[in-house]
């Protein structure tokens, strides 16, 4: 489980770091905006809140066909509205870009989770930027029974809004030092690993030896493909995984 999880923490802080960068880029030209809102909106989105809520088959199928739509239609909104904005309007559209994001996301899950689901997909929304992780992917695909999903849901959605509380804060624009950045990645990398310690603990307590024992080949299997999918996405944003 160590692989996965050093690697989500390098992302994370990888993030609060490239969050300031691009809030930072003058719009010079086109695509500026285009590439701004693809930071914002990641078309995967929708896999991690089934992942988060460990849905079945049927729902996670429902949820990322409706889920993508919306990501596109946020996307194309906002990056028309970004092109050729200047830097300090981009910073003070971000705050809306994120509270519209996070209302439109909201009524499209509302159309398809529970009033109990959706109690717990609505943290996650207000992420400034969600990507899958591969345990979380491995543990839906275990398809355990119903009793075991309603133990592990909440212990899920307190481990990833640990993991986002645990990242370093950072203001759009900010420039950081090698040695404040190191030191920063050092402070949360040990936070990440209480972190999830803490998580396997409670989450092993739930699953049989059998069901463990899958998870940890699943996981495997999942960051592998993950690894694979890397280079076709980006520069490899699944490595958050």
């Amino acid at each position: 489980m160590k692989q996965w999880a050093y690697r989500l923490g390098l992302v994370l802080l990888a993030v609060s770091f490239v969050a300031g960068s691009v809030m930072a880029q003058p719009a010079q030209g086109q695509g500026r905006g285009g590439s701004f809102a693809r930071f914002l909106f990641n078309p995967d989105e929708g896999d991690f809140i089934c992942d988060f809520l460990m849905l079945d088959k049927e729902q996670s199928g429902k949820v990322t066909e409706a889920y993508g739509k919306t990501i596109k239609e946020l996307s194309d909104k906002w990056t028309a509205k970004l092109e050729g904005a200047s830097q300090e309007d981009r910073r003070t559209m971000f705050q809306e870009i994120r509270d519209d994001s996070a209302k439109v996301k909201k009524e499209c899950l509302g159309k398809l989770l529970s009033a109990d689901e959706m109690k717990i997909a609505e943290p996650v929304l207000e992420v400034r930027r969600i990507q899958p992780m591969a345990n979380l992917r491995a543990l839906r695909l275990l398809y355990v029974d119903k009793e075991k999903r309603a133990k592990l849901q909440p212990m899920v959605a307190d481990y990833v809004k640990a993991l986002q509380d645990a990242r370093p804060a950072r203001q759009p624009g900010q420039q950081l030092t090698q040695e404040e950045r190191q030191k920063m990645q050092e402070e949360f990398t040990k936070k990440r690993e209480e972190i999830t310690k803490t998580f396997d603990g409670k989450i092993a307590a739930v699953l049989s030896a059998d069901e463990a024992k899958a998870l940890k080949e699943q996981t495997a299997k999942v960051q592998e493909e993950f690894d694979k999918a890397a280079p076709q996405r980006g520069g490899g944003q699944r490595r958050q995984q």
